[in-house]
């Protein structure tokens, strides 16, 4: 899965080859197709993505 927070960029950049078959986009594209989520839910999913991961 490919959550789109820029590791498959950092792993080229290390010469490391990343395949994903999924997407977190095709995810939360599959789940507004079921009504399963908002379009506005969408957004703030991938907005919280986004932002720096912080250990506690």
């Amino acid at each position: 899965l490919d959550r789109q927070q820029g590791a498959t960029e950092g792993l080229a950049k290390a010469d490391i080859n990343f395949y994903s078959s999924l997407t977190m986009d095709l995810i939360l594209d599959g789940m507004i197709s079921k009504n399963e989520i908002t379009v506005e839910r969408k957004h703030e999913i991938i907005e919280h993505l986004k932002k720096p991961f912080k250990k506690a």
